[in-house]
């Protein structure tokens, strides 16, 4: 079984900082390899 750690951003002011929510749904993504393109993409 694979450990995943990240840690959840905060917010900056009242927004999130979408770099960082972008690598977490990396990270998730290559555990559970969830995404893939549409067809003919």
């Amino acid at each position: 079984m694979q450990t995943l750690s990240i840690s959840v951003p905060k917010t900056d002011g009242k927004r999130w900082r979408e770099m960082e929510l972008l690598a977490i749904a990396q990270k998730l993504d290559q555990v559970i390899n969830a995404f893939h393109n549409p067809l003919g993409y």
